[in-house]
């Protein structure tokens, strides 16, 4: 059996979740130091924003986003509690990370 997990949107996700009310809306999770987008949410991605990109770029594409930094503790819980589910349900698994 394979399984995919998408994790492009992780870090907005992960905002989203600790902040309700940001569901449903442009996010942009933001890396140390603020000038990079690290994950955008799939709002802000509607509109042309991409993982990675700057901040400046991503501003004139989504005008009106909200600009978080990202909150990398809960995205490490978040991070252990699909792991721990993904053990529950499949003891044996091969890992594969794919960056694009």
């Amino acid at each position: 059996m394979l399984c995919h997990i998408d994790a492009d949107a992780f870090f907005a996700s992960v905002l989203q979740r600790k902040h309700p009310k940001l569901r449903g809306k442009p996010l942009l999770a933001l890396g140390m130091g603020g000038g990079c987008v690290i994950a955008a949410s799939y709002e802000a991605k509607a509109k042309g924003v991409k993982t990675g990109m700057r901040l400046v770029d991503a501003r004139k594409l989504c005008r009106g986003a909200v600009e978080m930094p990202s909150d990398f503790e809960e995205t490490a819980v978040a991070s252990r509690q699909i792991s721990s589910m993904l053990e529950e349900q499949c003891p044996v698994m091969q890992l594969l990370a794919v960056i694009t």
